[in-house]
């Protein structure tokens, strides 16, 4: 058995059929509610948006915006607009992805200030909102994470999701946007949230996700990446959700959707095909390296005028240059309460908690019954199927080793870095299966690590006592989502 990585080239869905695919897109997106627990984030905290600081720039307004995503938690952002506020605009949200200066990049692979004023030039609503820890939001570190997370099947993948789904949230309730009009277009892990978003909430009517979705490399950041969510399905997969609303994708050369002419494009291209709508769907390749260029930019521009039924007079970009410091924020403290503000990722946990803790009793029964199969499923029938290998040459006389949870040495720069998140579910949360190999192999020595030394301590203890942890032991382990399956499972688990 080999580990799964980011690195893999996976094979996307391919119906035959539209009832088929109905039926794909259905455990699609069922999988992304239960892998983001997004819905379990609900909560009663109003967005009390904050928008200050308006200045005239080419024509158009530019303004800085302060929303609150979570309670104490807050997305900040500049927003693009016509100055006539009389009128009706669609709105395009801009998520900026890893680049060094967030939505504020202005190298010519992404020029996200260029973007957003040449879409508000156009007739469009733009808004740049920044990723956790980038620019002006800096109530947590982008990279930063902590294992109680995983204890809830929780982390930065569903608040940066949460995010932007407030995003959108926002963009519809100013008076000066027409909600059925509303896009979203980003690159690189911007991309993933344009897909991820729009496969969510159908309100983004519109998605241009560029040089992100592909059938090799999957997200390599925590915002892009979290337990269950590709245990069986890939970034082409969800974005294909999408359909049959409009969708463009951009592919180049010089990255992993290098393959896109040959797999990504007919693939996604099969799929609106069997809603009839193959004209919904555009696509363009070229020799570039990992970007959102000039070409791209121009192609969507185009795209979004066409779908939103706007005239684009100016195909060209318009270019200009501008002092980035103008759309700084700034401090979010001298805006907000200071009560309940968020400021660490252990504040951000107990908050996560607070929310799964009140609405989790509201979800109907077979659900719960589902996710606690889906967590942590206890099945003394299930063959082993955790990540190992065997280390050592008994011909030599080296005494075998049975290595769980690791890359073999040969193959140590595979680049897995979340293995839960791109091995099956059963890889990582069976121990029962771990149970059954200690009880049959008693004497064999073993290496473990991560994640999977946890389940393995678990496995050795239920042979030790004879019994399972208490849903207390279960919440402190660090195993994805076991805290969640507590809360959802108080009478506890049974091995058969």
């Amino acid at each position: 058995m080999r580990i799964r990585t980011l690195k893999d080239n996976m094979t996307p869905l391919h119906p035959a059929t539209l009832a088929e695919w109905e039926q794909n897109k259905q455990a699609l997106l069922d999988n992304l509610r239960f892998a983001s627990a997004i819905d379990l984030l609900a909560h009663d905290a109003p967005l009390n948006p904050i928008v200050f600081g308006a200045f005239e720039f080419m024509g158009i307004v530019i303004e800085k915006v302060i929303l609150q995503s979570l309670p104490g938690f807050y997305v900040t952002g500049n927003l693009f607009r016509p100055k006539d506020t009389s009128k009706k605009y669609p709105a395009v949200l801009n998520p900026h992805g890893h680049w060094d200066s967030g939505r504020l990049e202005l190298s010519p692979l992404a020029r996200i200030p260029q973007r957003c004023v040449n879409q508000a030039l156009r007739g469009m609503v733009a808004f740049a909102y920044d990723m956790i820890g980038f620019n002006d939001a800096t109530q947590l570190g982008h990279y930063d994470t902590i294992p109680g997370y995983e204890a809830y099947n929780v982390g930065h993948f569903s608040v940066q999701l949460n995010n932007s789904r407030k995003a959108v949230d926002f963009v519809s309730a100013l008076p000066y946007v027409d909600a059925d009009r509303i896009g979203c277009t980003g690159c690189s892990g911007g991309g993933t949230q344009t897909y991820f978003l729009a496969a969510l909430d159908e309100r983004v009517k519109v998605a241009a996700p560029i040089n992100m979705a592909s059938c090799l490399m999957q997200g390599g950041c925590i915002c892009e990446n979290t337990a269950f969510l590709r245990n069986y399905f890939c970034n082409i997969d969800y974005t294909m959700t999408i359909a049959p609303r409009p969708l463009f994708m951009a592919a180049a050369d010089g990255d992993w959707t290098k393959h896109s002419q040959t797999c990504e494009f007919p693939t996604v291209q099969n799929v609106y095909d069997l809603y009839r709508a193959g004209d919904n769907f555009e696509h363009y390749y070229h020799h570039a390296p990992h970007c959102y260029d000039l070409p791209v930019r121009e192609r969507v521009y185009d795209f979004l005028c066409r779908k939103f039924g706007l005239p684009n007079p100016e195909p060209a970009e318009v270019d200009f240059e501008i002092d980035t410091n103008l759309l700084r924020v700034g401090d979010i403290r001298a805006h907000v309460p200071a009560q309940g503000y968020i400021d660490s990722e252990e504040k951000m946990l107990a908050l996560l908690k607070r929310l799964l803790e009140r609405n989790v009793p509201g979800m109907r029964q077979e659900q719960k019954d589902e996710w606690t199969r889906r967590i942590f499923a206890l099945d003394c029938n299930f063959t082993l199927n955790v990540p190992y290998y065997m280390a050592g040459d008994a011909l030599a006389g080296e005494t075998p080793v049975c290595v769980f949870g690791g890359c073999p040495a040969a193959t140590d720069t595979c680049g897995a870095k979340y293995y839960h998140t791109y091995n099956t579910a059963d890889d990582t949360k069976h121990v029962s299966a771990l149970y059954r190999f200690f009880a049959q192999n008693p004497d064999m020595p073993y290496r473990a690590e991560g994640k999977t030394a946890v389940l393995c301590a678990v496995a050795q203890a239920l042979l030790g006592r004879g019994d399972v942890p208490s849903d207390d032991e279960l919440a402190s382990l660090q195993i994805p989502g076991i805290g969640l399956w507590a809360m959802m499972n108080r009478d506890g688990i049974k091995i058969i």
